[in-house]
């Protein structure tokens, strides 16, 4: 096209000058753009996502909007109502899209299970929907999914955690004890485990796994005060009131601004 030709032509120095300015910007852009997220210099610990590539496009768009600007300039009339109208279309094809895309993106649970009709065997965003469906109590399906995500790849001690949480939720303790158990088997730093797990075990009036339980909590996060308040809880619905203050005290040492324990102190004594 003679009209591309005049816009790239090197004998013109002012589009010269300008296509110069535009083709190396919006080229590096793109590439410097595309270098965050491809894994090389910083690790990514997940697929590729589409909205990765939105910031580094950007550059693309840069030359092929100045391209289509000097086009128009030096296009006579009839193809410039062209131009207009190729230009309609395309943007008409792009807000089709993003009213598709942002439907995709209307809630989590939308989002996963969009991204799983591509990647069905993604351990990880099998979990993610899981999680999704349990905050909307949909129960059984995030149980399903926990259980797809730990036989594709069982590497996630939450996924058994939160499993653990939905069989407690539904009364199944036995299986809810065996998911906490192996969460904590999997990372015993994993704090989250030990306060439902010793629910648990106080359920069953297991106190001595309740109270050793709660001293492993206690052992591994001596800066946290869940583990002080429910061990001394736990002493004291035993009749054990001296344990009870002391755990009490020592949690408050620990955590001198912690409110739980301020306050069930302050009645305590």
């Amino acid at each position: 096209n003679k009209h591309l030709a005049n816009c790239l032509n090197p004998e013109d120095a002012s589009n010269r000058r300008n296509i110069l300015r535009v083709l190396p910007f919006g080229i590096l852009w793109f590439y410097i753009g595309m270098l965050t997220v491809s894994n090389i210099f910083i690790p990514i610990i997940t697929i590729m996502e589409d909205g990765w590539v939105y910031p580094p496009a950007a550059g693309v768009f840069m030359i092929f909007s100045y391209c289509t600007f000097r086009l128009y300039e030096e296009a006579n009339r009839a193809n410039k109502i062209i131009i207009l109208i190729a230009i309609g279309a395309v943007l008409g094809g792009y807000f089709h899209k993003n009213w598709k895309q942002n439907r995709v993106w209307k809630d989590a649970v939308t989002f996963f299970e969009h991204t799983l009709s591509y990647s069905p065997k993604s351990a990880s965003f099998r979990s993610n929907l899981g999680m999704a469906y349990q905050i909307k109590n949909r129960n059984l399906e995030a149980i399903n999914q926990y259980l797809l995500a730990i036989k594709l790849n069982d590497i996630n001690w939450e996924t058994h955690h939160n499993l653990g949480i939905l069989y407690q939720g539904l009364k199944r303790y036995g299986d809810a004890e065996l998911e906490f158990n192996r969460a904590l088997a999997m990372n015993p730093g994993f704090s989250l485990s030990y306060v439902p797990l010793a629910g648990l075990y106080c359920e069953a009036k297991r106190f001595d796994l309740a109270e050793m339980t709660l001293k492993q909590l206690i052992q591994n996060f001596p800066n946290r005060w869940e583990g002080y308040y429910h061990l001394g809880y736990l002493y004291n619905t035993q009749g054990k009131r001296g344990q009870a203050l002391k755990v009490w005290r020592l949690g408050q040492s620990q955590n001198p601004y912690n409110n739980t324990l301020n306050e069930v102190l302050k009645n305590a004594e």
